[in-house]
């Protein structure tokens, strides 16, 4: 046991291989400066970062990490020191164990003489054998796994549990090992069997570390997060330790040197996190350096309450050179017109210094070698640069290169090197992968995605674009290639080229020219060269391209036998979830992107209403109109179930088809009429009387369509419906059907028996009903019948009726009181002077939209209003510098006030009341100088259709009807004399082609904006738009 033990503490030393180099002493590193790790997964990749960044592991070698190396017991014992936050007295110099020696004794393994008492005193092992820790010894997976259970105080849990089955396992350890696996601090080997007595690798040692690190720090980290430790990083770079995890999302910095002050706001690019968001490295902004000075950094943005210590500081000082390394391993080079040799000059930081290529010198005595000090475009590497293909110099030709810093000449670095044989590729690595476009992902023409490419020569030396004779080396031809059993996209192409000018080419994925992307996902870009491959991801995330689909809402909540023009929501997003807009969304059906099909009565195809021209090539879906990128269903064959089916071509996955299964319910008919509006049940002779009506289907629906046709379940004969109107009266009085108007419109030709109305006509209609000034009082009652005709026969002429009564009252027996109508605000159009003279005019004939009509209410003694036709002689206002009125200026026995200023004005309307005699009434208006804003825009009729002629826009549109935020209305003519408010403009879309196939067969008139020149057959959208956006659209068929 106590072996087990011993090796446990080698083993997480193991990771962070020492070799004789003190861990974390150098620069800091991540996975990126290691070449066996570049081929890890992305979340393997994360883990390594923060254990080597941490200081916790470190390479077998520069560039190398040893992954399938093992760690011996002393290097185990500094990183359980380190990822369990022991004390260590780093001035120990003797041991406890008799053969763990100072560093002077044993320069291999001495250095962990402190870590090795720390994990002594901490338990975690008393040794490999009494008064023996064997430093150098392996670390096995079993004592590995009962390590980090002692390290995380779940030692007597371990001893207790039940024990693996595994032959592979000790005794002694089954249970600690149970408990690992149990914990995901250790996993099983491919064989299934844990392989307890084998040597733990290095891999192992990072992402089990890493584990038990994490369980460790989240069991005992402190309620609130404080700042532990500010301190510089790097010339230009801060880093703020936590002592735990914070939203780093909401996370903000203040810099502070002096009174000088830098904020950093959440999610700053120049603030980068630790995945475990307890260590933020802030770079400073605008070019900034750190120099010698106290510097203070403070947390916000979090919620006081998850807070304690917000703020730390440190003492800056300025960059400063400490050595000069040469990086490149190699004592030969290639011959070659260009070479380049990498060196490194190190800041006090352990990072490549900043300042530039310029601060240093090189000397080579080779003749023509043109010898010179660069620096990567990127500012990542440093090198000498020199041509070695040089007359009369052969292979093998011994040189030495010197390099110093200007300013501290005592700093220098000098190496002899030897002159090999022409470069060839010997091999290649693609590293990082950057986007033009700001985002993570190829997403459109014109992006690209830049990978950074280094071939090496056969002596490992960088290969630029000079590299060679005579003869340049040729490129290798990429190959991308999408992942997943994806599908090609024949858009994206691939290049290499020296893209920044640095002398090394890059790979460029790139979307051609005149091409379109259509796919999303990952695709694998590899380059060959020297026998060896290197492969990179490059993502690919069309915009616009739907990669998820779904299927919305039907337009109607029950789908009944023998309906029309049924609608079905497609929607789609695309691989960076935006929603597609319906314009997209046909782009991507006329692409072919979608497979749509259809099962049960249901049928695709055009309509009346949704001609052939305003479908796809598959009469599927709607390329034009208000419905535009629905699924259109032109009829409901008969009463069934059945499904809709939409596919995303070429795409797997769960988000690439949906189905959306439906019923069929009878067929629906009329079966009762809704009052909507029941107006006055008195009246004054000759008063009007406003009602409105809906019909009711037989699913308590309000009719809307269809109105006119009907067909009866498993029957081919025809079936309709109308509504009759008939008066009763009594008492002497009369009631005319001449006298209703139905929706404005004076009704024609009617029959003294009563009135036949079309169901499109009567629904959801306002109508007037008018008394007669003729006759006497009485009631009468007015009746509206629905009747239901088969094969233009009535067989029942009473489907469902609704009676509206009303009395004629005689007012000289009545008491009536009367006043104004409230009035909604004016706008004060006068002082603003954009109609302020046609105004005065309009006001003076009644035809202003910017007035209001003041109305007097009747109401009898019981408070019941009673329709009354007011004959108004004239209207005045107490402060005629708010408004505007009528006064001494009849207009059709009515009265109008109008806005000057805002304010509030007393005014009072003159009339003659029922029983003839001249009264008054007085109330308030008040007038504001908000800005005159739309808020409502519609228009009668989603489809028209006309013959060839030029017509007024609102004519193609069946009525257009604008109201603003004053209740003022404009409507057809009226909304072009008030353009300098409405704002309402016309433009005609989705227009069939004349005979040249270019020229549309409608246009808007460019010298009259209102009115449309149609000069074809055909189809297309015409849609009238205010400035703030408010829209409707019409469909036209062109005969």
């Amino acid at each position: 046991m106590k072996k087990s033990l011993s090796a446990i503490l080698s083993l997480a030393m193991a990771f962070s291989m020492f070799s004789s180099v003190a861990l974390g002493a150098d620069a800091k590193k991540t996975s990126a400066d290691f070449t066996d790790l570049k081929d890890l997964d992305a979340a393997t990749k994360a883990k390594f970062d923060e254990m080597i960044s941490a200081g916790i592991f470190d390479g077998v070698k520069e560039g190398t990490f040893g992954l399938k190396d093992k760690m011996n017991r002393a290097q185990f014992a500094k990183v359980a020191a380190l990822i369990f936050n022991l004390k260590v007295d780093t001035s120990l110099k003797t041991s406890s164990f008799s053969d763990v020696k100072s560093i002077s004794e044993d320069p291999a393994n001495g250095y962990a003489l402190p870590y090795i008492e720390a994990v002594k005193a901490a338990g975690i092992t008393d040794g490999y054998a009494p008064g023996q820790f064997n430093p150098a010894g392996d670390v096995t997976k079993e004592q590995l796994a009962t390590f980090l259970i002692r390290g995380l105080n779940k030692d007597s849990e371990g001893k207790n549990k039940t024990g693996v089955s595994d032959k592979t396992v000790s005794d002694w350890a089954k249970g600690y090992v149970a408990l690992a696996l149990e914990l995901k601090l250790l996993g099983n080997s491919t064989d299934g069997a844990f392989g307890g007595t084998s040597a733990a690798t290095r891999d192992l040692l990072v992402t089990s570390s890493y584990e038990a690190k994490k369980q460790y720090v989240d069991t005992n980290k402190p309620a609130k997060a404080s700042v532990k430790e500010v301190k510089a990083v790097d010339y230009n770079k801060v880093q703020v330790t936590l002592d735990r995890e914070v939203d780093a999302d909401k996370a903000t910095f203040v810099l502070k040197k002096g009174t000088a002050e830098t904020k950093y706001e959440a999610k700053d690019k120049d603030v980068k996190w630790s995945e475990d968001k307890k260590v933020a490295t802030v770079t400073l902004k605008d070019g900034q350096k750190i120099v010698d000075a106290t510097y203070t950094v403070t947390l916000g943005g979090l919620d006081a309450s998850t807070v304690d210590k917000v703020s730390g500081e440190f003492k800056g000082e300025n960059e400063k050179l400490s050595k000069i390394d040469f990086v490149t391993a190699n004592d030969t080079v290639a011959r070659s017109k260009q070479v380049r040799i990498q060196i490194k000059p190190t800041n006090q930081y352990g990072q490549l210094a900043s300042m530039p290529a310029g601060n240093y010198s090189v000397n080579i005595p080779l003749p023509d070698s043109n010898a010179t000090v660069k620096k990567s475009s990127d500012g990542t590497k440093m090198y000498v640069e020199l041509n070695t293909d040089i007359q009369n110099i052969y292979s093998n030709y011994n040189f030495t290169v010197n390099v110093w810093s200007t300013d501290q000449r005592e700093i220098s670095q000098t190496k002899v090197f030897k002159i090999g044989e022409y470069p060839y590729i010997a091999k290649i690595e693609l590293g990082e992968v950057k986007y033009n476009n700001d985002k993570e992902a190829i997403t459109a023409s014109g992006n690209e995605a830049v990978v950074k490419m280094t071939q090496y020569d056969q002596y490992g030396g960088e290969i630029t674009v000079n590299s060679g004779g005579n003869q340049k080396i040729q490129d290798s031809k990429p190959n991308l290639m999408p992942k997943n059993s994806g599908v090609f996209d024949e858009a994206l192409d691939t290049k290499i080229e020296d893209k920044d000018g640095d002398g090394i080419k890059e790979v460029i994925v790139f979307v051609k020219s005149d091409k379109k992307i259509k796919t999303s996902g990952e695709f694998t870009l590899q380059v060959w060269g020297g026998g060896t491959g290197s492969t990179a991801t490059i993502k690919v995330s069309a915009t616009k391209i739907a990669t998820k689909v779904e299927l919305g809402d039907f337009n109607k909540s029950n789908i009944a036998t023998n309906d029309k023009d049924i609608y079905l929501d497609l929607i789609a997003y695309d691989a960076a979830g935006t929603k597609l807009t319906p314009d997209e969304i046909v782009d991507n059906v006329k692409d072919n992107r979608f497979n749509i099909s259809v099962n049960g009565p249901l049928d695709f195809g055009p309509s009346d209403n949704v001609p052939k021209s305003m479908m796809d090539i598959k009469g599927q879906v709607v390329t034009a109109g208000e419905h535009k990128g629905k699924l259109h269903f032109a009829k409901v064959a008969s009463k069934n179930s059945g499904s809709v089916w939409v596919y995303i071509n070429n795409m797997t996955g769960p988000d690439n088809n949906k189905s959306k299964p439906y019923s069929i319910v009878d067929a629906r008919y009329p079966v009762s009429i809704k009052t909507i509006t029941e107006g006055a049940n008195k009246a004054v002779a000759g008063a009007d009387i406003k009602t409105k009506y809906q019909l009711i289907d037989n699913y308590q629906e309000v009719i809307k369509d269809n109105l006119d046709g009907f067909r009866e379940n498993n029957s081919n004969k025809n079936v309709s419906y109308d509504v009759y109107a008939s008066v009763a009266n009594s008492g002497g009085v009369q009631f005319k059907l001449t006298d209703i108007k139905v929706n404005k419109k004076e009704t024609n030709q009617i029959s003294p028996e009563g009135k036949i109305l079309s169901m499109k006509d009567f629904s959801d209609k306002e109508m007037e009903l008018k008394t007669s000034t003729t006759f006497g009082v009485g009631s009468t009652d007015v009746k509206f019948t629905i009747r239901k005709y088969v094969d233009g026969q009535v067989t029942d002429n009473n489907v469902s009726s609704v009676t509206k009564k009303i009395s004629v009252i005689d007012p000289t027996k009545e008491d009536l009181r009367y006043s104004l109508a409230p009035l909604d605000s004016l706008f004060k159009t006068l002082d603003d002077n954009a109609y302020k003279g046609d105004e005065m005019n309009r006001l003076a004939d009644g035809t202003s939209k910017l007035a209001r009509e003041v109305k007097i209410e009747a109401r009898d003694t019981s408070g019941s209003l009673v329709a009354y036709p007011a004959k108004i002689s004239e209207v005045t206002a107490d402060n005629i510098s708010f408004v505007s009125t009528t006064e001494g200026k009849p207009v059709n026995n009515k009265g109008y006030v109008l806005g000057n200023k805002p304010g509030t004005a007393n005014i009072t309307a003159y009339f003659l009341n029922a029983k003839g005699e001249s009264v008054s009434a007085s109330g308030t208006v008040t007038v504001k100088g908000d800005a005159i804003k739309m808020v409502t825009l519609e228009r009668d009729d989603s489809n028209k259709n006309v013959s060839v002629g030029t017509y007024n826009a609102w004519d193609l549109m069946g009525n257009i009807t604008l109201k603003d935020n004053y209740a003022n209305e404009f409507k057809n003519d009226f909304i072009h004399k008030y353009d300098k408010i409405t704002k309402v403009r016309y433009l005609i879309k989705d227009a069939s082609t004349l005979a040249d196939g270019k020229t549309a067969i409608a246009q808007v008139d460019a010298s009259q904006p209102d009115r449309i020149k149609i000069n074809g057959t055909g189809t297309f959208t015409i849609t009238a738009t205010t400035s703030n956006g408010l829209s409707v659209i019409t469909t036209v068929n062109v005969n």
